[in-house]
């Protein structure tokens, strides 16, 4: 019983959890106007992942008629990049993320002189690390309300002066409530095919990497995990020695004690 209960311990230290996490898409507000930014917070929440997650992968998509993406932010000392095409997107840690919180956050600017009234913006193809291993968790999906920009005269005044531009007011108080929907697309927004942006007349800044470059922080990263493996690895070893050590001076005492136990129970025998 007693070689049981060390042996289970001890193969109970060497597993490693099962990884898995929840992805959440949420903005500042539900709604916005033409020419407005908008910031896409990315969340992962009940993270199970042991000792951490270390690096992460994920494609973007997004309704490209409404919005056009303008870089991507890494939050919480997550450092993020993003690839030519705007789709594919790679991060890694400077820790060991154990709990819920925000991993990138993806800013847009609504385009000018649409007729949509929303966008969607997904995250899929979501991937976790922790050095040791890998899986694929479920994404998410986001829906933004859009409204016209609305042209009254001043003053109130429908003569001939001159008018402003003002948004339409409104009424609901949706807009002091973070957006954290997560629908999906409907069938008249399905995602389209990724398209150059250099024919677009407005200019959106944003760190590109090629594809060639992808590959390279792609390796960086993986090499930096096979680092962290190789001393979280050399960690667990020595705690296993410890722990070893300790278990082996426990069982001895323990035998040591039967023993005697026994010798004085069969003196008195005799």
């Amino acid at each position: 019983m007693i070689s049981t209960l060390i042996l289970g311990t001890i193969l109970a230290e060497n597993s490693y959890a099962v990884l898995s996490c929840k992805v959440g898409l949420q903005t500042p507000q539900s709604t916005y106007t033409e020419g407005d930014e908008i910031s896409v917070t990315v969340n992962i929440s009940n993270l199970q992942a042991g000792k951490g997650i270390v690096a992460l992968g994920a494609v973007v998509d997004y309704d490209k008629t409404a919005l056009d993406l303008k870089e991507v932010i890494g939050e919480n000392k997550w450092s993020a990049q993003i690839g030519e095409n705007k789709a594919k997107i790679v991060a890694y840690s400077g820790k060991k993320v154990i709990k819920d919180e925000a991993v990138m956050k993806l800013v847009f600017v609504v385009k000018k002189n649409i007729t949509t009234k929303s966008a969607w913006v997904k995250i899929s193809n979501f991937e976790i690390s922790d050095g040791n291993e890998e899986t694929a968790v479920e994404g998410g999906t986001i829906t933004i309300s859009i409204q016209e920009k609305q042209t009254t005269p001043l003053g109130g005044n429908t003569g001939n002066q001159g008018g402003s531009t003002t948004t339409k007011p409104n009424t609901s108080n949706t807009n002091k409530k973070p957006n954290t929907s997560n629908q999906k697309p409907t069938t008249t927004d399905k995602p389209i095919e990724e398209k150059s942006d250099t024919s677009e007349g407005e200019s959106t800044k944003m760190n590109l990497i090629s594809d060639e470059e992808m590959a390279n922080t792609a390796l960086g990263i993986e090499d930096e995990m096979k680092n962290l493996m190789q001393s979280t690895k050399q960690q667990t070893a020595v705690e296993q020695k410890k722990g070893n050590k300790w278990f082996l001076i426990i069982g001895l005492a323990i035998i040591a004690i039967i023993a005697i136990a026994i010798l004085g129970y069969s003196g008195r025998r005799k």
